[in-house]
């Protein structure tokens, strides 16, 4: 195949096929390997997750609100198994 006598839009056509053509290597080599390590892991009576220790990628940040800060509430925020997100209701009072 000779790229110089090729038009652009044949160039940029295989642009994109030899871009997507790499994208699926790669997606079936990290495939392979996970595989691979899988069924290693059961081997050994685990699996791959406790292994890595994957974590839920929606758990929750343990940073305390800076409005917690300046309250004087930062170690009422510090609690333990929150499983929801903490909700601070300001209630405004005469100074």
């Amino acid at each position: 195949m000779d790229l110089s006598e090729m038009s652009l839009k044949d160039l940029q056509k295989h642009e994109k096929d030899v871009h997507q053509a790499i994208t699926d290597y790669e997606a079936r080599r990290l495939k392979t390997a996970r595989d691979a390590c899988a069924a290693l892991a059961k081997e050994h009576g685990f699996t791959l997750d406790e292994i890595v220790g994957n974590k839920s990628k929606t758990q929750l940040s343990t940073v305390t609100p800076p409005i917690l800060r300046r309250l004087g509430l930062a170690k009422a925020a510090n609690l333990t198994g929150l499983t929801t997100p903490l909700r601070v209701v300001m209630i405004s009072r005469p100074f």
